[in-house]
Parts: structure tokens; sequence; C-alpha cells
């Protein structure tokens, strides 16, 4: 089960924000504190990130992701700049910002920490080399081959940082790692529709109730049930937005009783189902 996938499936880069800085010193770039993610490439030369009062010195083929937007706004003060003197005047920068749509592209966001660093060390993606010649193009689906390379280069830089990073990884990611925790993910998200209860789901998992919810709680902050109500959520809103009738993502969810499945999503959005549905939207 590829759990990072699915989480990128929300992440969104649809006509972002793409840009080259060749820059020579002394410079400085503050970042979009309205963006939920935002990725730095450096493609030649040094530079230095300050968070705060921290700062990493990025050289080239590093590449770092901060968080920001209004739900992380914790994490937008980020400033990009020259580095200090003796790394070379010179710097050559790619910025890219990404936004989140949905509750599976939230998760995602929350489970990072604000600032991520993955090193030349662990392997230049070959969507940064093409992103770079991308960015001068002139031509049709410019936004579009920009937008999919955008998220390619995040799926590439995040999973090298899962690698590196077990002792520090998000909760869905080290779950893969605990054969009762995974075999719960793998139920709920192969057959969410599934009519499961606390006590189906311990059963699937030959352990007891008490142990798998404390060995979920441990891992995600919330329960079974929770996480499985919030996975139903996530697919019903992405299926109603296709233009799917409200029952028939009702039912597909694991819903018998459509007013039932209208209640929960919107006490679990803030909206009803069919404010999604493309019939019923007012433009």
């Amino acid at each position: 089960m590829d759990v990072l996938a699915e989480m990128l499936q929300g992440i969104r880069a649809e006509g972002s924000l793409l840009w080259r800085a060749d820059r020579q010193s002394p410079w400085s770039w503050l970042a979009d504190r309205s963006a939920p993610l935002t990725l730095y490439a450096v493609l030649h030369g040094h530079a230095s990130l300050s968070r705060g009062a921290d700062a990493d010195e990025l050289r080239a083929g590093d590449i770092a992701l901060i968080r920001g937007g209004a739900d992380h706004a914790h994490g937008h003060c980020a400033t990009l700049r020259a580095p200090a003197p003796g790394h070379g005047p010179r710097a050559v920068v790619i910025a890219g910002t990404y936004g989140s749509t949905d509750l599976a592209g939230r998760r995602l966001l929350d489970a990072l920490p604000e600032y991520v660093c993955v090193t030349a060390e662990s392997g230049t993606s070959p969507a940064l080399a093409l992103l770079d010649e991308e960015i001068d193009t002139i031509g049709p689906a410019r936004q579009v081959v920009r937008d999919r390379l955008l998220v390619s280069l995040l799926a590439h830089t995040l999973r090298a940082w899962l690698a590196g990073a077990e002792p520090d990884s998000p909760g869905w990611h080290a779950a893969l790692g605990d054969p009762v925790v995974a075999r719960i993910l793998y139920a709920i998200h192969s057959s969410p529709g599934h009519p499961w209860t606390a006590e189906s789901l311990a059963a699937h998992a030959a352990v007891s109730r008490a142990t798998l919810y404390r060995r979920f709680i441990a891992l995600f902050g919330e329960s079974p049930l929770s996480y499985l109500t919030s996975r139903r959520m996530t697919l019903a809103a992405g299926l109603l937005a296709g233009g799917e009738p409200v029952a028939a993502v009702a039912r597909k969810v694991g819903y018998t009783n459509p007013f039932a499945f209208s209640t929960a999503f919107r006490r679990h959005h803030g909206r009803p189902p069919r404010s999604l549905h493309p019939q019923d939207r007012i433009c």
C-alpha cells in the first residue's frame, strides 16, 4: 500500500507559481507566506535559508520544503539569501509553490515538519533538470507540463526524505512498519465502504480492541474509526466533485442511508455534499 502516493493526490500544482532566479550577491528572497507548501531547489552555487533563529546552508542539488499557508502560519517565515562570504557570489535557484485542496493533502501537510531538506547526496530528481528547461519554454500545454513536473519533484523529494528520516517519520509512514496498524490501514484503504466496526477491525488484525486502539492512536493521534471516517469523507468529496450522485457516493463509502451520509459529510467538511456536485454549483 502506497500511502504517500494517495496523500500526494491531494497536493495540487495546477496554476502553480514557478520561477528561477540567477542572483548575484547580495540578495534575499522571502517565502510566499500564503502558499501551503513552497519548494526551493539550488541549481548552482550556495544559498542560506533562514527560519527565525535557525539557518541552513543549501548547495547545488539540495532541495528544501517550507510549510506555510493559513493553516500553517507558523511555518511561513523563511528567507533565502546570499550565503556567507567565501561561498561564491552567484546562485541559481528554482522556487515553486503547491496548493492543498482536499483532506488527503492537508493530512500530508500536517504530517510534515515545518522544514524538510534533502541534500544532493540523496540523489537529484530528473524532474529538476526538466523543470529548469521548462521555465523558458514557450509552447502548448506549458503550464500543464510545469505542474506535472512540480508534483513529480515533490514526490521524489518526500521519498528521499522519508528514506533517511526514520526517527522523525510521520505516523502514517512509521505505521507501515507496525504489522498490526499496517494491516488495518490496508483494510481501510482497500475497502473503505465495508461496514467496519472497532471489533471487526481488531479481529481483522488478530488483536484485542484495546491493543489496536493503543497502537493506532500512538502513531496517528486518532482512533481507527476516526481515521476511517476521514478516509471515507476524502473519497466522497472526490467522487462528488467528479459528478457522481450523492446516493451512489454514500453507498460507495459505506453509508446505506444518504441522510446519515449527508450529516457526516457536513460535520466533516462544513458544507453539504451537494455543494461539491458540479450540477448543483452556482457559477
